[in-house]
């Protein structure tokens, strides 16, 4: 495994280190804060996206005693791959960070698709999991999408629609390279949609999002719900476990209860006039179920 590292001080005010990890088949970039404590591994949504959790939880994390690490997945920028995209080879980088770590225990924390991969990575390793936390996770069985996507729709304004429309129209016979582009452009224009409509317009866009690597790993999330093996994992978690959610998400409700159903004993809480980013939509109330999650004990 080839390590490269850069060390600077970043703007959560924690010293951290850079480095990337070479798992075989990808380059995973890694944020680690210095201290003690069972590092804490942060794993952000997309699929295809960027980590945007460190910047915005490590500090809390810290100063509820744990090491925070930041983590680019496959084939996202600061990440390079050519695959493949997949839960299993996603699985297998997590287990090279940790080892990369040097420790046999990992808390988890996740946010979206990160919320189901943070999960499945659990499921598949139920005794090296010291915490889970997962804040408006995608779903743990299939057919979560089918009512996701139209909640998505039926958010839009009606020039929105008009717009998703033509973008879903001239996608559907585009060679992948525009069609990448196209469907990209309308992730861009629905993300708006993802927050409560009490924040909805003063909140930001889409910063990044890989399509390649987002179908591809969105396809094999989906396959892996199907299975029943990784609920069998979760059912077998002796961790704390928690799951936040906005009670204004786009994801359908049922999801975090479905994820209430398997985990054993989990603390839920769902926060109002919040959608999708509850930490930028209510604060307050975010952080103060937070700090019960990070310290809740079953």
């Amino acid at each position: 495994m080839r390590i490269t590292r850069s060390n600077k001080r970043g703007t959560s005010k924690l010293r951290t280190k850079t480095i990337n990890i070479d798992t075989g088949t990808a380059s995973i970039r890694l944020r680690i804060a210095e201290g003690e404590g069972t590092p804490l591994l942060f794993f952000h949504g997309g699929p295809g996206g960027t980590d945007y959790l460190f910047k915005f939880f490590a500090v809390r994390v810290a100063k509820a005693g744990y090491r925070p690490v930041g983590m680019i997945q496959r084939g996202c920028p600061g990440s390079p791959s050519d695959g493949p995209f997949t839960v299993e080879a996603s699985l297998d980088d997590f287990e090279c960070v940790r080892k990369t770590l040097e420790t046999d225990r990992l808390a988890l924390l996740g946010h979206s698709y990160g919320g189901f991969l943070a999960a499945a990575y659990a499921a598949m390793n139920p005794s090296r999991i010291e915490r889970l936390i997962l804040v408006c996770p995608s779903g743990a069985r299939p057919g979560w999408r089918r009512d996701f996507e139209s909640e998505i729709y039926r958010r839009l304004s009606d020039e929105e629609k008009c717009e998703y429309d033509r973008l879903t129209r001239e996608a559907e016979n585009a060679p992948y390279e525009k069609r990448a582009e196209l469907l990209s452009n309308r992730a861009h224009l629905t993300i708006f949609s993802y927050y409560s409509p009490h924040h909805r317009r003063e909140q930001p866009g889409l910063a990044n999002l890989t399509w390649k690597v987002h179908e591809e790993l969105r396809n094999s999330a989906e396959e892996w719900c199907a299975t029943p093996a990784w609920e069998h994992g979760l059912e077998r978690l002796t961790c704390p476990s928690a799951i936040l959610y906005g009670e204004d998400d786009v994801v359908p409700i049922t999801v975090p209860g479905e994820y209430a159903e398997i985990l054993p004993h989990p603390l839920v809480i769902g926060l109002e006039k919040c959608g999708h980013f509850p930490w930028m939509e209510e604060a307050d109330a975010f952080w103060t179920a937070f700090d019960e999650a990070i310290k809740y004990q079953g």
